[in-house]
């Protein structure tokens, strides 16, 4: 009989094609997105610090900090400006691969909103006319973010009780705003404090002035975080 071996065919085909089976495609975790950067309470920022300076005992103490911060602006002020906080919350972890993680607890806020601040700046040491004033530019144009921040004392590691004493240290860092989505980013810098000389005006030594003198301690560098 020649219906058989087409019967038979015919099963094979749909035998095969029944172990087809058409299946979702695995879903993968998508990343959070992260919202735009500002200088803002909406913004987190990780601040990563890395010290070098004197300590009581006259050694060199090197510490890494690591610290969530946030950005909140006064209304009302041109060039705009603010205080700098602990993000809520805090840091989480401890001490790993000689960076602490939980740095914002030696940030000193005892002082009031003065201890800790930021300031849009033209460059403070080559002031110009301020071109955004004659309508060149769109909107104010500030190429650095000047910073002041107030710690507490930072203890060393190590067996006996050493600590690099309370200090205020600056920092004026290129500061870059996209025009189109806002996007604000900062760029590493050096850290500094200042001391004042006094230093004699004239031969007789009637009159003295102060001069601010800067050393560098370290670097920062800051990142917006995604939470």
């Amino acid at each position: 009989m020649v219906a058989a071996p087409k019967l038979l065919l015919l099963f094979s085909l749909v035998h095969s094609c029944s172990s087809f089976v058409l299946r979702p495609h695995a879903r993968h975790p998508i990343a959070p997105r992260m919202a735009v950067a500002s200088l803002t309470e909406a913004t987190v920022w990780q601040a990563r610090l890395n010290l070098r300076m004197p300590t009581n005992y006259g050694r060199i103490g090197e510490r890494e900090l690591s610290l969530r911060l946030v950005f909140e602006p006064e209304d009302g002020y041109e060039p705009p400006q603010g205080t700098i906080k602990p993000a809520a919350g805090g840091n989480e972890g401890d001490a790993e691969g000689g960076m602490e993680f939980d740095g914002a607890k030696y940030l000193d806020t005892s002082g009031g909103p003065t201890s800790n601040t930021w300031l849009l700046s033209e460059d403070p040491d080559d002031r110009k006319d301020g071109l955004w004033i004659w309508g060149l530019f769109e909107e104010p144009l500030y190429p650095f973010i000047l910073l002041k921040l107030t710690f507490r004392a930072i203890p060393m590691p190590g067996a006996d009780v050493d600590e690099i004493a309370p200090f205020t240290c600056y920092a004026q860092l290129s500061h870059v705003r996209d025009r189109k989505t806002g996007e604000v980013e900062i760029l590493p810098g050096i850290l500094t404090v200042r001391t004042v000389e006094r230093v004699k005006a004239d031969l007789a030594g009637l009159a003295s002035v102060d001069l601010i003198n800067k050393g560098a301690i370290g670097e920062i560098k800051l990142q917006p975080t995604a939470r």
